[in-house]
């Protein structure tokens, strides 16, 4: 089985054979911070019960991300996060 970076390089070549180099607006807004904060409370409430889920983790990293309008280098750090999340799901389900 290829590694989920392997998968997630091949994609990314695909993508760019598809639809070329993309350039798009981030569509961050501080509109999200509300849903943020209400993820956050879900996620711990979820993590205290003994029932936080890969779905809470990575929705609430999303939600940081779309919550960083305005400074880019707070948004990359937490698409790393993103991409760290993303990552760790695969190898659990590779791992199942």
């Amino acid at each position: 089985m290829s590694s989920a970076f392997e998968d997630i390089a091949a994609e990314q070549e695909a993508i760019r054979a598809r639809w070329g180099e993309q350039h798009h607006p981030t569509g961050a807004h501080r509109g999200f911070a509300p849903l943020r904060r209400l993820l956050q409370y879900l996620c711990d409430r979820a993590a205290r019960r003994g029932r936080k889920t890969w779905r809470h983790i990575l929705v609430e990293e999303v939600l940081e991300v779309l919550a960083e309008p305005d400074d880019p280098q707070a948004m990359r750090a937490e698409l790393v996060q993103v991409g760290a999340v993303v990552v760790a799901m695969i190898d659990d389900l590779d791992r199942n």
